[in-house]
């Protein structure tokens, strides 16, 4: 495997048939070619970033639980919502999701998780939602107005990150304005 901890050898070396390609084989035992990186590259970074994901998700939700206890899975409502959306969205326009849509979910994680604290922040003291929405309106709109624009770009890798941050930041922005209001309902009820 190219990518373990081992040296290896990187051919870029264009073999042009069979026989070239045995003599660079002898010589190099352990080589790796152009062909081979750039077929294996994409399959492990796909790999590690689904088990980072896990990670993050299971750390966040761990440091949160210490502050917030049982209320930590409000805090995750947000980002939870937009990776829905995120979901939604692809299977509508018929897309697969990619190591961009995987990447931008890590970066949306990130994002909302701060909207959820605000939002559960204020229900854990009794504040009103309205306060904080100000301030996860604003966020949020400048983080859309600044993605939203890589949605229509030529380029797969930047259209698929516009596409994957702005609607799942516009999902998490939902889920704040719209189920966090009833939580704080419930509460108070």
């Amino acid at each position: 495997d190219l990518f373990s901890s081992q040296e290896h050898i990187v051919s870029l070396l264009r073999v042009k048939n069979n026989k070239e390609k045995q003599q660079v084989e002898s010589k190099f035992q352990s080589h790796f070619s152009m062909t081979q990186i750039t077929q294996d590259f994409p399959k492990n970074l796909k790999k590690e970033i689904k088990l980072f994901f896990i990670l993050i998700v299971l750390l966040s939700l761990a440091l949160l639980t210490l502050f917030f206890g049982k209320q930590s899975l409000f805090v995750m409502l947000p980002a939870a919502g937009g990776m829905g959306i995120i979901l939604v969205v692809h299977v509508l326009l018929n897309q697969k999701l990619s190591f961009i849509s995987f990447v931008s979910m890590i970066m949306l994680l990130g994002l909302t998780l701060d909207y959820g604290i605000f939002c559960t922040s204020h229900l854990r003291w009794k504040e009103s939602m309205t306060k904080a929405f100000g301030s996860i309106g604003l966020s949020a709109s400048t983080s859309i107005a600044g993605f939203a624009p890589l949605a229509f770009c030529e380029h797969p890798v930047l259209r698929d990150l516009g596409l994957t941050l702005s609607s799942g930041l516009i999902g998490a922005l939902l889920i704040c304005f719209f189920i966090f209001p009833h939580l704080e309902d419930s509460k108070n009820a």
